[in-house]
């Protein structure tokens, strides 16, 4: 008995050790855990109360509800509790929107009739303010800034989310957290964290690819051990202003404009730099070895830039693979500036007036050539899956369904399309964007596939009683809108008709044994052909009566 309270005062004091919960000023609620793992009394009473108040009343719950009669006004309509909490023994209190004045040190409590055991104490801290991050159109990545000012334990868990449209996980640590598969698609291979994080505190998250859809408030949430830490970081995203050039027919170079204020401190730099169709390092003031080798001998900016302010880019030589959007960003001490130039070139023709006939011949050639080509090309694309291997699968019809095997080990994006056809190229099955779509499928009511298949980079079809008539060559297409194909195989679906086969052996079977009759008991040779016994019936008009005897 001695040893049973021992253990118990040894939980209620483990569990008494406090813990700092923090919280943004306007989150919706905040979570005052308290998990209690010793014996539940007969008629027990659940009190959470606050420090430094009268009443210091915060929550009550006996066994049969909610007892807030006594609740400091403060927290009228804003504290819950789980309803199973006496049998599950969470007792952790829901605080909605939390302010300023809720800070201080909460307390946990159980009461027995006798008395009070005090299970948990937290420190709530409840912060007003939040860091505002800003991010301009055609940036590569933005940090959104978190960090703790200590070493973090092995055993620290940290969770990124956005309330706003909905409610979604845009990044976990670790990849074992129960949240973890949960991440939001939109945010799928565009976030990243620091490696040394637990040894820096620096938990500060790094979003690539930054669109007008990530504009809004973003929570850092940090588990260690006891404490739960909150940091709320608002990103807001801002469209540049954009200036068309037009480089016409012929020149040698064209200018990209891009002006800011004069006199420039002796650390600025200025970067030209593009991300269609990929990023490229274009021009950087400060270290060219970074500079794309399509614009290598070809950029120049003006010397005296720091002087005059003008950073213009000037681009000699310029090309259709020029075309498009260019980013002018200045890095000026704390500040970043950024500005937009869109290129548009002509569409460059160019006259055979002057060209010899030699060359006016070869250019003919070199025209036909290339038509060939492009017909070899359209040939191959539009007969390629005849050249693929079939995979061969034979089965019996009758069966009650049949695997056509498709699987591969690449990465297969979120956005991919799988698409199976047969040989008339009719679509059988389609799965694109997660969700099966039966309107393009003509075996709607028999085709399936498993579940999660760009995942699990399983892409077998199931078709259901397979016939004869489904025999055939069957395509599994892996595509990116409908143009880059990632995976393509096939697969040659016999199903061999049983029925058919047999059917002739089975009907002579069955002539054989009932086409004569055997009068008594059956002896071998001793048959009577039914035809030999029973005579034809003749019916004649007219109203006699007796037996015909013809």
């Amino acid at each position: 008995m001695i040893m049973m309270m021992m253990m118990i005062l040894l939980l209620v004091s483990q569990h008494a050790l406090g813990g700092v919960v923090e919280v943004n000023q306007g989150a919706e609620s905040v979570l005052l855990p308290c998990i209690y793992f010793g014996f539940t009394p007969d008629e027990p009473l659940l009190i959470w109360t606050r420090s430094y108040l009268s009443p210091n009343s915060v929550h009550l719950r006996r066994e049969n509800g909610d007892d807030l009669k006594n609740q400091n006004q403060r927290f009228r309509n804003r504290t819950s509790m789980n309803p199973d909490a006496l049998d599950s023994g969470d007792f952790s209190l829901t605080l909605r929107k939390p302010q300023q004045s809720d800070g201080g040190n909460y307390t946990c409590s159980i009461f027995d009739g006798r008395e009070e055991l005090n299970l948990k104490q937290i420190h709530l801290k409840v912060k007003a303010d939040q860091q505002e991050v800003e991010v301009t159109e055609g940036s590569d990545s933005v940090v959104l800034p978190c960090r703790i000012l200590s070493q973090l334990p092995e055993d620290t868990s940290v969770e990124w989310t956005r309330s706003e449209p909905r409610s979604m996980f845009i990044h976990v640590f670790p990849n074992t957290s129960k949240h973890y598969a949960q991440q939001d698609r939109s945010y799928s291979c565009r976030t990243e964290m620091k490696k040394d994080f637990l040894r820096t505190g620096d938990v500060s998250l790094t979003l690539m690819y930054p669109t007008h859809r990530d504009d809004g408030r973003y929570v850092c949430t940090v588990y260690r051990g006891q404490d739960v830490l909150r940091h709320t970081v608002v990103l807001k995203y801002f469209k540049v202003d954009q200036q068309e050039v037009k480089v016409t027919e012929g020149s040698d170079s064209v200018v990209l404009p891009c002006t800011t204020s004069s006199q420039l401190p002796e650390d600025t730099s200025v970067e030209w730099t593009r991300s269609e169709p990929e990023f490229m390092m274009v021009h950087s003031s400060s270290n060219q070895r970074n500079q794309d080798k399509l614009y290598r001998h070809r950029t120049e900016m003006k010397k005296d830039f720091l002087r005059t302010g003008d950073v213009s880019l000037t681009l000699r030589n310029p090309r259709d693979g020029d075309d498009g959007r260019y980013v002018c960003t200045v890095y000026r001490g704390q500040d970043v500036l950024r500005h937009t130039v869109r290129v548009r070139l002509p569409f460059l023709c160019f006259s055979t007036e002057h060209f010899p006939s030699w060359a006016k011949a070869l250019l003919v050639l070199l025209v036909l050539l290339v038509l060939v080509l492009i017909v070899s090309a359209g040939a191959l694309y539009h007969f390629k899956d005849h050249f693929l291997p079939a995979l061969q699968v034979k089965v019996d019809s009758g069966v009650k369904s049949v695997l056509l095997p498709c699987r591969t080990n690449i990465y297969l994006p979120g956005d991919a399309r799988v698409e199976w056809k047969n040989g008339e190229n009719k679509t059988v099955h389609v799965y694109p964007n997660g969700s099966d779509d039966p309107e393009e499928q003509n075996l709607t009511s028999r085709t399936r596939m498993g579940d999660d298949p760009l995942k699990t980079k399983d892409l077998s079809l199931t078709l259901d009683r397979p016939s004869v008539a489904d025999s055939g060559i069957y395509t599994c297409r892996v595509s990116i809108r409908k143009r880059v194909i990632l995976v393509m195989k096939r697969v040659h679906l016999q199903v061999k008709d049983i029925v058919g086969q047999y059917q002739p052996d089975l009907k002579e079977s069955l002539k054989m044994k009932i086409q004569s009759l055997s009068e008594g008991v059956a002896e071998l040779g001793n048959k009577t052909d039914l035809n030999q016994i029973y005579t034809e019936l003749y019916i004649t008009e007219g109203s006699t009566r007796e037996v015909n005897q013809e």
